[in-house]
């Protein structure tokens, strides 16, 4: 390379370091930019407008697609809809309604509480004593209640 080139090379070195900074700042900066004023905020307050209500809040009914998780307690106070199979201590349910544990019958006076494991249930008839009556066949505890107080 002829040094002429090689001396003016070095020369401009600093004029094309600085362009290409001042490039880059001001692509940064137009970026941010359009990024701000690209968001939209809603056009009214919560559950109006464009915005979906939280799923704590208000009086209607709401429903929310995918999974729910409760981290403290979960507690209806009014009626409660099941259309699939109800676990508990289950994550896998079988049935409309699948126990892993035992159960705990609370009538007004009276308590009556069984802990069985599947298989492991005696044969026989079990008084609940409040129209309620429990019986095993030898595999699956079973349970007919007349009424509940």
């Amino acid at each position: 390379m002829p040094e002429r080139i090689k001396k003016s090379l070095i020369q401009s070195l600093p004029v094309i370091v600085i362009s290409v900074l001042t490039s880059v700042i001001v692509n940064s900066v137009l970026m941010i930019v359009f990024m701000v004023y690209a968001w939209t905020e809603p056009s009214q307050a919560p559950p109006g407008g464009n915005v979906p209500a939280p799923i704590n809040v208000g009086p209607f009914t709401q429903y929310k697609a995918g999974a729910l998780g409760i981290g403290g307690v979960f507690r209806v106070y009014n009626n409660a809809y099941f259309d699939g199979n109800v676990g508990i201590g289950t994550t896998n349910p079988q049935a409309k309604l699948d126990v892993n544990g035992g159960i705990k019958f609370i009538s007004p006076g009276t308590t009556w509480t069984q802990d069985y494991k599947y298989g492991d249930c005696p044969a026989g008839y079990y008084a609940c004593g409040f129209d309620c009556t429990g019986w095993c066949d030898g595999e699956k505890m079973r349970l007919k209640c007349c009424a509940f107080y």
